[in-house]
C-alpha cells in the first residue's frame, strides 16, 4: 500500500527547502499552523542584491537581508522538478516508542508543489507525517513571515498569522542552501533540523537530514536521506493527490 503525503518543499534551493523543504510541512509544523522531509525547492532567479543576485548601481545602497533572500531564491534555477528516494529512519521517544524505517519517493514540481509517496506501512507513514517539518520557498518568506537578518548568513522568520510557531531561526550556507533551521513553538517545544547536499547534474539538490522534535506531546528524532534523483521529469498529477 502507498501512501501519499503532500509536503512543502524539502530539496529546492531550500527542499523549499525537502526536500524545501525534506521540505516542517506536515505534523502541523508550519508557521502559521501546526510544525516538520525537507524539500529545498528551486526557485527563480534573483531579482536584486550583492550576495549572488543582480548588482546594485553604482552609488546604489545593498541591502543585506535582500541580497540574501534573492541569493537563495536563485538555487538552482534550471531545476523544473524532480523526484528522488527517500528512506527516513524514525526514533520516537514518546509512546508508542516504535523504530520504524520509512521508505517511499519525493516529488517536487515547480513552482511549489511537493509530495511524499510511502511504499509500506501506511499507519507509521502518518505519525511520521506529525512530526515531518515544512519549509516554505525562500522567495514566499517576506509574504508569509516578518523576516529579519540575524547575521550575516541567518535570519529570523515571525509568522505575519498568528499559529503554533512563535518564530524560526535559519541559518544559510554560502551557496545560498538552507544550513538549519529551528522553529521555535508557543507551547515552549521546538524543532530543529540540519541538511546536507550533494551536486548532482551540476544542482545542489538535499542528500541528508536530522531532524529533533521536541513538543510537549510529542518527541523523536528523525534521519532522512536522499538518493537517485531524476531531475526535470514529468510527474503525474495523481501524485500530489491525498489519499
Amino acid at each position: 500500500m502507498r501512501l501519499r503525503v503532500p509536503i512543502a518543499s524539502i530539496a529546492g534551493p531550500c527542499l523549499a527547502a525537502w526536500l524545501a523543504c525534506p521540505a516542517l510541512a506536515a505534523a502541523g509544523l508550519d508557521a502559521t499552523a501546526p510544525p516538520p522531509a525537507s524539500s529545498p525547492a528551486p526557485s527563480a532567479a534573483p531579482t536584486a542584491g550583492a550576495a549572488g543576485g543582480v548588482a546594485p548601481r553604482p552609488g546604489e545602497e545593498i541591502d543585506p537581508l535582500g541580497a540574501l533572500l534573492a541569493k537563495m531564491s536563485a538555487v538552482n534555477p534550471g531545476v523544473r522538478s524532480y523526484e528522488a528516494a527517500i528512506t527516513v529512519n524514525v526514533v520516537m521517544r514518546t509512546f508508542p516508542y516504535l523504530r520504524p524505517t520509512l521508505t517511499g519517493h519525493v516529488y517536487w514540481e515547480h513552482p511549489d508543489r511537493s509530495a511524499v509517496v510511502f511504499d509500506t506501512l501506511p499507519g507509521l507513514a502518518g505519525e511520521f507525517k506529525k512530526i515531518y517539518p515544512h519549509i516554505d520557498a525562500p522567495s514566499r518568506w517576506e509574504s508569509i513571515y516578518r523576516v529579519t537578518l540575524l547575521a550575516p548568513f541567518q535570519v529570523r522568520l515571525v509568522p505575519r498569522k498568528h499559529g503554533r510557531v512563535d518564530h524560526a531561526d535559519v541559518r544559510v550556507n554560502p551557496d545560498g542552501t538552507i544550513a538549519s533551521m529551528h522553529w521555535y513553538y508557543n507551547d515552549g517545544g521546538d524543532v530543529s533540523m540540519h541538511q546536507s547536499f550533494a551536486t548532482i547534474d551540476g544542482h545542489r539538490l538535499v542528500s541528508g537530514q536530522r531532524i529533533r522534535v521536541e513538543l510537549p506531546s510529542y518527541k523523536g528524532d528523525i534521519q532522512a536521506a536522499f538518493s537517485d534523483y531524476k531531475v526535470n521529469v514529468s510527474i503525474p498529477e495523481s501524485v500530489f493527490t491525498p489519499s
